[in-house]
């Protein structure tokens, strides 16, 4: 009983530092992109690099809400195992 609550404490821990990477990296991407395109205005990228770059920030963004539920989903399960009401 003890080893399941402290794994998945850890697992509710492992998640959150997941979801702040997941969240800075779509920050970056995102600034990153911004930057394509003021310089595709002049000319200095192309639209491939434009439409690579949404690309990534689109699996990147893809990838938050299931990590989202999954750490809404371990944390009910802790709730479970410690005897409170999710």
């Amino acid at each position: 009983m003890i080893s399941n609550v402290i794994t998945t404490y850890f697992q509710v821990l492992g998640l959150k530092d997941r979801l702040v990477i997941a969240r800075e990296t779509e920050a970056n991407l995102q600034d990153t992109l911004d930057l394509l395109e003021v310089r595709l205005e002049f000319g200095a990228v192309s639209d491939v690099e434009v439409a690579q770059q949404k690309t990534q920030l689109s699996i990147v963004a893809a990838t938050i809400p299931p990590l989202e539920l999954l750490r809404d989903q371990t944390i009910n399960a802790l709730a479970i195992l410690i005897g409170r009401i999710p």
